[in-house]
C-alpha cells in the first residue's frame, strides 16, 4: 500500500517515486482502488488479493512500470516533482537487467505525463465505470497468436486446422478435443502452445487471445503478467514460436505424441524468382481480404518491426561520416533522463562547430524536442543521429512505447535530406546554364 500522505491527499491516478527501502526509488503510477476493474484487460485478476488483504482499502494501488507488477507490501511514495527529483532521476547504481527496466519505467512516466496513456492498462482497467474494451479478434487457422489463461503469463500458440489433424494413438482426451474441434470448428479454437508441446481446446468467444503482433507483443515477449516462476518456460516458448515463423511455419517443428500435423500453414514466398502458383486468398490477420486480387505473399522478415533505413538497410551504400546533419542529435540531458532522445539543435551554426563522430556536451542549448514536441534550452550530452549507437538508442526507445518519436525525427530528417538535394540540383543546373 502507499503511504498515509497520499490517502489524505487522494493523489491518485498520477506518477510518483515508490520504494520498499528508502533506497532505490522507482517510478510508479497510483491507481485508485475504488475505480480500478477486478478483471484487468491484459494484467488479469492477481491484484484482487491484494486489494483484498490491504488494512486502509483508500490507500492507492501502487502500479510499478517497466516490470507491470503491482505493490507486494507497503511502499513509501513521493511526488513525481519532489525535492529530491533530481537525484531519484538519475540511473541508480544497480544490476544491468534491473537498469533496462529502471530507464524503461523513467520513460513510460514521461510518457504518461504527456498523453495520460498507461502501459498495458486501458481506461476501461482504470476506471470500471467506463465502457470495457471491444471484444478479442477471431483468429483464424494458420495463424499464430497469444492466449491467456488466469494464473499464466500469455503464451505464443498456432490456431490448428481441426480438419489437418491426425489421430493415431494419442490421449482420450486429445482425441475428444480433435474431434469435438472437428465436429464444431466455427465454435472453437483447438491450440497448440510452444514450448510446452501441449493441446487445448478454447470455445472462441470465451478465449483472451490477442494476435501475435499485437501492441502489446514486445511485452508478451518477456513475459507478462510477470510470473517468477513462469519465466523460463515463456522464453522457451518464445523461442519455439520464432523458431516456427522462420521456417515458414513448418509443422514439422509442433511435436505432439500421437498426433500428425499435416498442414504448413500460411503459404510463405519462395526462394526462386518465379512467381508462386495462385491460390485462394484466406483471411487471416496476414492477408487482406481482396476480390480480384491473388493473396499477397510475404516473407519471414515480414514479423520483424519496421525499423528506419538508413539505420540498418544493408543495401544502402556506406554512409558517410557522421554528421550532426540539419541539426537532428540524440542527446541525453544530463540533468534528468537517463535515455538518448532525438531533438533538433535549433542553431544552425552549432551543427558545424560539432560536426565529428564524438561524443560531445553542449551547455544552454535551445533545442527541440521531439518526445514533448516542446522548445527547452538544455545543457546536454550528444551523438549523432548517425551513430554507431543509433539502433541500440532507437531499440530502447521503442520498448519504452516511444517508437513515434524516433518516427518524427526520422520523417523530418529525410524531408530535410529531400529539400537539401533539390537545393543542390538546382543550384548545379544553374551553375551548367552560365557555363
Amino acid at each position: 500500500m502507499a503511504s498515509p500522505y497520499y490517502a489524505s491527499d487522494r493523489r491518485i491516478n498520477c506518477v510518483a517515486w515508490g520504494s520498499t527501502n528508502r533506497k532505490l526509488w522507482w517510478p510508479v503510477y497510483l491507481c485508485d482502488p475504488k475505480t480500478i476493474a477486478e478483471d484487468l484487460h491484459v494484467l488479469g485478476s492477481a491484484h484482487n488479493q491484494l486489494l483484498e488483504r490491504r488494512r486502509h482499502p483508500n490507500f492507492p494501488l501502487v502500479y510499478y512500470l517497466g516490470t507491470y507488477e503491482f505493490e507486494g507490501g507497503f511502499v513509501n511514495v513521493k511526488d513525481w516533482f519532489c525535492d529530491e527529483y533530481k537525484t531519484f532521476s538519475q540511473e541508480p547504481d544497480i544490476p544491468d537487467d534491473k537498469l533496462r527496466e529502471w530507464c524503461l519505467a523513467f520513460q513510460e512516466a514521461q510518457k504518461i505525463r504527456v498523453n495520460g496513456i498507461v502501459p498495458y492498462l486501458t481506461p476501461s482497467d482504470l476506471n470500471k465505470n467506463l465502457p470495457p474494451m471491444p471484444p478479442p479478434p477471431i483468429v483464424p487457422e494458420g495463424s499464430i497468436m497469444w492466449h491467456y489463461s488466469r494464473g499464466n503469463p500469455w503464451m505464443p500458440c498456432y490456431v490448428l486446422e481441426p480438419s489437418t489433424v491426425i489421430v493415431t494413438d494419442a490421449p482420450t482426451s486429445i482425441r475428444s478435443a480433435v474431434r469435438q474441434a472437428q465436429k464444431t470448428p466455427d465454435k472453437y479454437y483447438l491450440v497448440y502452445f510452444f514450448g510446452i508441446h501441449s493441446l487445448k481446446l478454447f470455445v472462441r468467444s470465451w478465449a483472451r487471445v490477442k494476435l501475435w503482433e499485437c501492441p502489446e507483443h514486445d511485452g508478451f515477449l518477456r513475459g507478462i503478467p510477470r510470473l517468477a516462476h513462469f519465466q523460463q518456460t515463456i522464453e522457451k516458448a518464445v523461442k519455439h514460436a520464432m523458431v516456427f515463423v522462420v521456417s515458414g511455419y513448418n509443422v514439422d517443428h509442433l511435436t505432439f505424441p500421437g498426433l500428425i500435423f499435416t498442414s504448413t500453414g500460411p503459404p510463405r514466398r519462395s526462394l526462386s524468382t518465379d512467381p508462386p502458383p495462385y491460390k485462394k486468398p484466406k483471411l487471416s490477420w496476414r492477408h487482406e481480404s481482396t476480390h480480384h486480387q491473388p493473396t499477397q505473399w510475404i516473407s519471414a522478415s515480414a514479423f520483424s518491426h519496421p525499423t528506419k533505413q538508413h539505420l540498418e538497410d544493408p543495401r544502402r551504400p556506406p554512409a558517410k561520416e557522421p554528421t550532426y546533419a540539419h541539426g537532428i542529435v540524440w542527446a541525453q540531458e544530463q540533468s534528468a533522463t537517463s535515455m538518448w532522445t532525438p531533438v533538433l539543435v535549433t542553431n544552425r551554426p552549432l551543427w558545424e562547430m560539432i560536426n565529428d563522430k564524438r561524443q560531445r556536451d553542449l551547455r544552454d542549448c535551445h533545442v527541440y524536442s521531439f518526445q514533448d514536441c516542446a522548445f527547452h534550452t538544455w545543457t546536454a550530452r550528444v551523438r549523432p543521429w548517425k551513430s554507431s549507437k543509433a539502433m541500440k538508442y532507437s531499440m530502447l526507445l521503442r520498448e519504452a512505447g516511444m517508437q513515434a518519436v524516433v518516427d518524427d525525427a526520422e520523417d523530418y530528417y529525410a524531408m530535410f535530406e529531400r529539400l537539401e538535394c533539390v537545393f543542390s540540383l538546382s543550384q548545379e543546373v544553374q551553375r551548367v546554364s552560365s557555363m
